[in-house]
């Protein structure tokens, strides 16, 4: 008999990675019955995944009363926040869904939770970057979630490799070139990437099938590195790093431009 998967953030990149991993592994596909949550059960994403067959069940990680009813009966949850500076909500929303999220689970009797955080850059910069919010915040969430004692899994993903195109760091020069920039040391400063769209789903399966979802593990930090220098920019998934002192910022000249999935969404 399948055991509930419970994925929020199911329309997004990360959730979406997990589902898609979930229902191509042919030993995950046959453990795991998979309950997507979203906000609007309308929109033509969600609308795709109960064409799949997917269960889909419209929840707000601000009430708990809806996410009382999407945890029942649930095993194991995927969990990712939507940072108040993207969804426009107030300073804290996001830490304070984080924990709704963790109560509604330990209520349920959920057996391991599976959280998409960060660092906390005020603590690990000694105050003197008090203001990475979207880190922060996750990172509240996550010693929360620690704190009530619940099973858990912390996943600290790379940087979105679509912010490239979608925040305009990757442009085209007037001699077909492109150049990429960031506020980093090319010479002293690695980048761990993260392609979403496939990354989040596939890191689970690593070292083994059920590590990540059918057991509890403390931490894990995504340890794919996409290697910039020696890849053609035509590929979303340039080789992996394999020599430290690589400077991730230098790409090669390359009329090629980027591939169209690197402007999915953000989320």
């Amino acid at each position: 008999m399948s055991i509930i998967l419970t994925v929020f953030g199911a329309t997004g990149a990360q959730g979406g990675s997990v589902i898609r991993a979930v229902l191509a592994h042919p030993t995950l596909s046959k453990v795991f019955k998979i309950r997507a949550i979203t906000r609007d059960a309308s929109k033509p994403a969600a609308q795709t995944l109960t064409q799949q067959g997917i269960e889909v069940i419209t929840a707000d990680m601000g009430s708990r009363s809806s996410l009382a009813a999407a945890l029942v009966g649930t095993h194991t949850v995927f969990l990712v926040t939507l940072p108040d500076m993207v969804s426009g909500a107030a300073p804290g929303t996001e830490t304070e869904h984080g924990k709704n999220v963790a109560d509604a689970a330990k209520e349920a009797g959920v057996q391991h939770l599976v959280f998409s955080s960060l660092i906390n850059v005020t603590d690990a910069s000694a105050g003197k970057l008090p203001h990475v919010a979207h880190f922060d915040c996750k990172a509240a969430a996550e010693k929360y979630i620690r704190d009530q004692g619940i099973p858990a899994t912390f996943i600290q993903p790379g940087y979105y490799m679509t912010n490239f195109t979608n925040l305009g760091l990757l442009r085209k020069g007037e001699d077909g070139s492109y150049t990429l920039s960031g506020p980093t040391s090319p010479s002293q400063a690695l980048l761990p990437l993260f392609f979403a769209d496939e990354d989040m789903g596939e890191s689970c399966f690593s070292p083994s099938p059920l590590s990540l979802f059918y057991c509890s593990v403390p931490l894990r930090r995504l340890t794919r590195v996409y290697l910039l220098p020696q890849a053609n920019i035509s590929s979303p998934r340039p080789s992996i790093l394999q020599n430290p002192s690589t400077r991730p910022f230098l790409l090669p000249q390359t009329t090629t431009p980027p591939p169209a999935s690197w402007t999915s969404s953000r989320r």
